[in-house]
C-alpha cells in the first residue's frame, strides 16, 4: 500500500520564490562585473536611490514571510500538535544558526 498526501502548492509563491533565488545569485556576481548600468549596483551610504541589488533580499524575506503560515497550516492539517510545530520550529531554527556561524 503506498500512502501519499496531496498538499496544495501556491505556485505563485514558489514561482516567486524560485525567481527571488535565481536573482540572489545574479546581483552576487555584479561586483565582479565591470561596465554595468549603475541601477544595478546597491545604493551607496550617500546616494538617494535604490537600486536593483537593493530590493532582492528584501524579496526573499517577503517570499519566506508569506510562506511561513501556510508551512504551520500544513502541518495542522497532518494531525501535528503545537508543540511538535513549535519544537520543529525551534530545530529548524539553531540548526540555521549554527549553519550560519559555521559558514
Amino acid at each position: 500500500m503506498r500512502y501519499t498526501t496531496h498538499t496544495t502548492r501556491i505556485e505563485a509563491l514558489d514561482i516567486f520564490r524560485a525567481l527571488t533565488m535565481f536573482l540572489m545569485l545574479f546581483v552576487n556576481d555584479i561586483p565582479g562585473l565591470k561596465n554595468i548600468p549603475h541601477w544595478l549596483l546597491h545604493a551607496k551610504f550617500d546616494e538617494d536611490m535604490l537600486g536593483f541589488s537593493d530590493v532582492i533580499f528584501p524579496a526573499f524575506l517577503f517570499a519566506m514571510g508569506m510562506a511561513v503560515p501556510f508551512a504551520i497550516l500544513n502541518r495542522e492539517k497532518k494531525g501535528k500538535s503545537t508543540f511538535e510545530i513549535m519544537r520543529h520550529i525551534l530545530v529548524r531554527t539553531i540548526a540555521l544558526l549554527v549553519m550560519g556561524y559555521i559558514r
